[in-house]
């Protein structure tokens, strides 16, 4: 799905994965957070830009990316805000990986990878003696 008003793009590439509601409250509110953060600080007075979020499936790992072409930050600054916090926690919660790229006048990119709920566990072969 994709969309835009008169200032913003929405892009979305999104693999379809059904998954529990204790692992989709953490997972959902990550995402709301990461959106807030990106209408709230990348495109201030109303800028235009592009706002895209994918997720993708490799092996029995997601990778889930909201990444925005705004304003951007020092992260140096904000490595320890409650924003920061939040999405690490909820991150946690899912037990995935964060990783934040992101510079003045660059835009920002939040990648969030994590275990697919859905795959088998995977008990290696014995090799036959």
């Amino acid at each position: 799905m994709s969309g835009s008003n008169s200032e913003l793009v929405y892009k979305e590439d999104m693999v379809s994965v059904t998954v529990s509601g204790d692992f989709a409250i953490p997972l959902a509110l990550f995402v709301t957070e990461v959106l807030t953060n990106t209408f709230k600080h990348a495109f201030p007075l109303g800028g235009a830009g592009t706002i895209s979020l994918s997720l993708t499936a490799s092996g029995d790992q997601l990778h889930l990316v909201i990444a925005d072409n705004g304003e951007g930050y020092d992260d140096s600054s904000e490595s320890s805000g409650l924003g920061r916090r939040l999405i690490q926690s909820l991150a946690q919660q899912i037990q995935g990986q964060v990783e934040i790229i992101t510079a003045p006048g660059k835009g920002t990119r939040t990648e969030l990878i994590f275990r697919n709920p859905n795959a088998s566990e995977q008990v290696p072969a014995v090799a036959a003696q």
